[in-house]
Parts: structure tokens; C-alpha cells; sequence
């Protein structure tokens, strides 16, 4: 009975041991046994800083709490880091902030409205987002300004358009097959994709009539209440 007392105990003990260390003790698994998960958003460059990172902090032999503590100041596009220890590799995963918009060809506005490098983000997670040419005087505020203009942007105009923030109140498209045709508009313009429409038909009249001939360029003024102006830039 004694013995049966014994096995019983040892069985239900063992696991309960075993899962603590799971979760608080990285000192018991193998460090060279290792393995991080590589992120398809990140670049491999980045992400080969990551990898040192955590070969450090395993050889260090740090918890898995401080592991994460140390990833997350280190590199803060991670959004969520999970540490799995197991008999045969420890596996670290991570996810990470998606890009919404680059600015100035140097800078990404994630959907989370932080700014980071651009040479954080791999190319292919960068193929297909919007691109915004910022004032350097607005750069302080880009993240709040350029996020309220996509609110309002519609989905195709960065197809037609080269977009230019200038300004809260300033910002110009321009027309990628005719340069010399701008559009100006507001970031908070909750009427932009009517407008963008009727300046297609302002652009065709000017077009018709030549006024595009030797260079001259011509805006198409979106800020009044009820009209588009359109002038002679």
C-alpha cells in the first residue's frame, strides 16, 4: 500500500515540477538548442539583430520574463513576444507592428501609429503601402496628421496622385500623368472622394480648352465650403 502511496505521489509531483520550469527557468534547456522564429514583416537584417539579441539573453541563462522585458525595450515594433521551452529547443516567437504608410521613402506609420525605420520592415511587407511625402516641419506630428488624412483618403488615390502633406490645412495631390495638375486639400477633407471627382472633370475642361500648353500648371483649390477654385499656379 505504502508503495503504491509513493508512485501515486511521485507522478502527480513530477509534472507539477516540470511545468514550473517551463515557465520560470531557462538556466535547465540546452542554449545552443535554441530557436527563433523568423517574422515574414521584418527585414532579415533586423531580425538577425533579434536573433543575437536572444542568443545573449539564453546565454545569460534570463527567465523567460526577462527575456521579453529586454526584446521589448530593445526592439519595440514587436508587439508580442511568446518564449516556449521544451525538452528538445527553445522556441521564441514573435509578432510585429504592420506598416500602414511610408513617409518620406525613410520612415513607416504602423496601424498602431508609431513610427519606426523604414529598414525595420522587409520589402515584401512594404510592397503595397501608401507612400506620403511629409514636410519636414510637420514631421513632429506626422503620426496623428497623416493618420487622420488615410481616414479620408479614398482607397485609389494614391494611384492617381503623388500625395504631399504639407500642413493640417495643405495638403496637394498631384497628378502622376499630368504634373503640372494639383489638387489641394485639407488632412480632415471628409469630402474628398466626391471632390477628387469633380477636379477630374476640372482637369478635362483645362485640358480641352489647352490650358496645360507650355508648362503652365493649375490648381484645383478644394477648401471652400461649397466650390473648387481653380487657378493658375
Amino acid at each position: 500500500m505504502k508503495k503504491k502511496l509513493l508512485i501515486v505521489t511521485a507522478a502527480i509531483i513530477i509534472p507539477v515540477i516540470f511545468v514550473g520550469l517551463r515557465r520560470n527557468s531557462a538556466p535547465l534547456f540546452s542554449v545552443e538548442k535554441y530557436q527563433c522564429v523568423q517574422n515574414a514583416t521584418l527585414s532579415h537584417d533586423y531580425f538577425s539583430s533579434i536573433n543575437s539579441a536572444v542568443a545573449y539573453l539564453c546565454n545569460k541563462h534570463c527567465a523567460a520574463h526577462v527575456i521579453i522585458e529586454n526584446l521589448q525595450q530593445q526592439f519595440p515594433v514587436l508587439n508580442k513576444i511568446t518564449i516556449a521551452y521544451k525538452p528538445t529547443a527553445t522556441r521564441v516567437t514573435f509578432s510585429a507592428h504592420e506598416p500602414k504608410c511610408c513617409l518620406n521613402n525613410s520612415v513607416i506609420l504602423t496601424t498602431q501609429k508609431e513610427l519606426f525605420p523604414k529598414n525595420v520592415f522587409s520589402e515584401d511587407a512594404l510592397e503595397d503601402v501608401l507612400h506620403v511625402e511629409v514636410a519636414q516641419s510637420s514631421m513632429n506630428n506626422a503620426s496623428s496628421l497623416v493618420d487622420s488624412l488615410l481616414q479620408h483618403l479614398p482607397h485609389n488615390m494614391s494611384e492617381v496622385y503623388n500625395i504631399e502633406l504639407m500642413t493640417k490645412h495643405c495638403v496637394r495631390f498631384i497628378d502622376k500623368q499630368q504634373p503640372q495638375f494639383t489638387i489641394i486639400s485639407s488632412v480632415d477633407q471628409e469630402q474628398l472622394a466626391q471632390l477628387s471627382v469633380q477636379c477630374r472633370e476640372v482637369k478635362r475642361t483645362i485640358t480641352e480648352k489647352n490650358g496645360f500648353d507650355k508648362g503652365v500648371k493649375w490648381v484645383a483649390d478644394t477648401r471652400f465650403a461649397h466650390y473648387i477654385v481653380a487657378y493658375k499656379a
